[in-house]
Parts: structure tokens; sequence; C-alpha cells
């Protein structure tokens, strides 16, 4: 183990990696002493990812905070601040920002931060730890340049937990003052989006969001009862509104119920109403509504106004592209997609993007090229249903029909209950091209 003094000096000039331990108590000193770990050995490790190119303006990755309250539980707050700092930042239109998913990839991993810039092609990445106990709260942030590993600046933040908020938007501003000095204080000041009015609501919240990102009905139904009682402490909470409102939507899969297709659809509209400046809870409501209600105005007005607040939400690019490919706008799900992968690169959601190229180009009469969007799909979420119903109607009409129905019992060995009359959720300005889908997926092997 080695100091930080000793670590800012060393970075780069070993050859070898380090792993942050935080803020660490020593004898006989004083104050708390940043610490790092030199990792030995080598090999074994995951296939390098090739480099990404930076982009023209600041690029940036916020890393997961590290947890030093003692407590494994409080590592949702954690979470939740990374979480909430990202998406400020993602605001600011002078800024690149990776998606809050791809950045979370490196959770729980010792990475050199060179390394990250390489893989998510960004010239900079921001570290930090959150320490909670009781009302206190201290939070550490520094920016690393990522081609050198030099430390930009290294703060700490100190308050209760209800002035949590106000450290964010510190935090926010120093790293928009450190990386761009020519962003402006308004631009710093949009970056700060309504708060619910409780911090228990946002508490809650919290807890609901790994649930939720699980993307299986069975988490999506541990989501919900945490947002209930958010949504019971502060009704208007747009972000809770939208997230149950995916829930739900997980959970009728599963369920078929009518009344989980109409909780869904109220917490949806719900989000768009008191929406208007949460990008997620637009995405989500957007979303909803257009997978169960096929009101694609609407869902595009709500993507639209949620990628223009935020430029830098990968999810949001990938669910316009999903809504542009139900309402048939080609050109445009082909553009968004691109569009999300490069802002998300191993983002675990963007196979909203990958499924919504998938139908335009099997819509379009491109089979093969349908076929290899629809498996990329399979890795990223292998209990998604309809990316390997899209693999088998895919491959099927390029002329792979044993292909096809190799993957139209994976579909059944993944969601046993799953009849092709499900894709008629899939939107198309003629319904024949629906029905001669649903036809297709039947040929497979899938039951209707």
């Amino acid at each position: 183990m080695i100091a930080g003094t000793a670590f800012d000096h060393l970075r780069g000039e070993l050859g070898c990696t380090f792993a942050s331990l935080g803020e660490q108590h020593l004898k006989n000193i004083e104050r708390p002493v940043r610490a790092y770990r030199m990792i030995l050995g080598g090999g074994g490790g995951p296939p390098e990812r090739p480099a990404l190119p930076v982009p023209d303006k600041p690029s940036l990755a916020v890393l997961p905070f590290d947890n030093l309250s003692g407590d494994p539980e409080q590592g949702y707050f954690a979470d939740g601040i990374v979480e909430d700092i990202t998406t400020a930042l993602a605001r600011l239109r002078g800024l690149f920002v990776i998606a809050r998913n791809s950045s979370f990839a490196y959770k729980g991993r010792a990475v050199d931060v060179r390394e990250v810039g390489r893989e998510l092609g960004v010239r900079y990445v921001l570290e930090g730890s959150v320490r909670r106990g009781g009302q206190r709260l201290r939070i550490t942030a520094q920016p690393v340049e990522a081609a050198t590993g030099r430390h930009l600046w290294a703060e700490r933040y100190d308050g209760t937990s209800e002035d949590v908020f106000e450290l964010q938007d510190r935090i926010t501003a120093d790293v928009v003052g450190a990386i761009e000095p020519s962003v402006q204080r308004a631009e710093i000041e949009r970056a700060r989006r309504k708060r619910p009015d409780s911090l228990d609501a946002y508490d809650r919240y919290l807890r609901a969001l790994p649930h939720a990102w699980a993307n299986t009905p069975g988490e999506a139904e541990k989501a919900l009862a945490p947002l209930g009682e958010a949504l019971a402490l502060d009704p208007d909470y747009a972000a809770a509104h939208g997230l149950a409102a995916w829930c739900y939507r997980q959970r009728l899969r599963r369920t078929r119920d009518p009344s989980d297709r109409e909780a869904a659809l109220r917490h949806a509209r719900a989000a768009l109403a008191a929406g208007a400046d949460e990008p997620m809870a637009l995405t989500l409501g957007a979303l909803v509504v257009a997978l169960l209600d096929h009101d694609y105005t609407t869902a595009l007005g709500a993507v639209e106004q949620a990628v223009a607040i935020n430029p830098s939400s990968a999810t949001g690019w990938g669910v316009a592209a999903l809504v542009n490919a139900f309402s048939g706008n080609y050109a445009a799900t082909l553009d968004q997609a691109a569009r999300s992968a490069r802002l998300s690169p191993p983002d675990p959601l963007r196979y909203h993007a990958e499924i919504a190229v998938s139908f335009a180009e099997f819509f379009g009469g491109r089979f093969e090229q349908a076929a290899q969007a629809a498996a990329r799909t399979v890795p990223v979420a292998p209990r998604f249903p309809f990316g390997h119903a899209m693999l088998a109607v895919s491959l099927l009409r390029a002329g792979r029909a044993e292909e096809a129905r190799e993957a139209a019992r994976r579909l059944l060995a993944t969601e046993p209950a799953f009849r092709s009359d499900e894709m008629r959720v899939i939107g198309h300005p003629d319904p024949a091209e629906v029905d001669r889908l649903c036809a297709t997926l039947t040929e497979t092997g899938v039951p209707e």
C-alpha cells in the first residue's frame, strides 16, 4: 500500500495498476490519508476493448464512488449520488458525458483511469468516495486526466443528509470549472434538476433503482414497494412515477394482468405531466406510452424533450430510436441508435437501441442486418424476449431456418409463456406488416 502523495508521483511510471482504498485512519496521523493498493500479478482478466476516439469537446466519465460507510447497505446511497452528479453534468451542452450504466460497469473493479479513458473515449475521469454516518455526510471527488493520470484537483465536501443536493451542486460546479472554464454559470444552474421535496422519498427512490434496472419482472416487482412509499411521501415525484411505469410494464409481461397495464399507463402519464425538466421521467414515460398505448406523437414529443434537456443520455437516444422505429421513421431510428451506442459503449440498457435497429432493418427488408442487431441484444439482456424473437424471425426471413428455430427454442427456454401474438406490441404504420411478423415467428416454432 502507498499513500496518496506517492500515488500521485508514481502513477504511470511503474507500468502497474493501483486500486483506491479511499481515506484511511492511520496510527499517529491525525488526518485521514488517501491510500492505494498495488495490484500484483496479471492475466486472466477480461479481453481488452478497442480504444474509442476522444470527442472534440471536453468529455467525462463519472466512476462509481467508493462506499466508505462501513455498511454495505449504504452502497445504494453512494450510487445515487453518482447518478445525480452524472445527470447534472450531462445536461451541460458543453460536455460529452458517458452514460451512468457504462461507468457503473467498472464498479467493484480495480481499474487504471488510463484504461477507462481509452475504453470509453473520454479525456477526464471523476473518482470519489462517500462516507455517511447518521446524518453526517462526507463526499470526496477528484477529476483525473485520463491520458496522464494527473489529478486536476481533489476536494472534500462535508455536510448533512439534509443538504446533500447542495453538495452535489457544488461538486458539479467545481468539475465543470476545472474541465471547461468557458462554461457559464447559467449552464451550471441548468444542471440543477428539480429535487423531491422529501429526502425520505429520494432515499426510497434510490433503493428501487438497482431492482428497476435489472430488467426482469421479478426484480421490477421488488422495486415497486419502495417506489410506492416514495410517491406516498411525494406524489409529484416525476422520476419515481417514470420508474414505476417502467416496472409495471415489466411486470405485465409476466402477469398479463390488465390492472398492471392500467398502473403502468397511469404512472407514465403522471411522469410526463410532472417531469417537464426530468429527462429520465420523460424518457420512461414516453417508452411506456409508446409500448402500451401506441401513442407515438406523445411519446416522440416527450423523448425529444428529454434529449434536448440531457443530450448525453444514452437511454434517451435509445428510446427515441425505438419510438421512431415504431412510427416507421427508420432513418431517424438508425441515427439515434448510433448516438446512443457512442454515448454508452458497454451500457446494459443499450438493447433498446439495438432492438430498434433490428425493427428498422427488418421492416426495411434487410434481414441479415436485422439478425445482427437482434443478436447484439442477447449477451447484454439475455432474458429480454423480444431480442430472441427478432433474431428468430430475421434469421428465418434470411433463409437460415435451422438457426431461426434454435433462436425460437432459446426464446421459449427464457420465457416459456411467450406467444407470437405478443409481437403486436410493436407498432408499424401498416398493421399487415405486424401480422406477417407474428406469422413468421409462429413458423419458427413459437406458439400463437
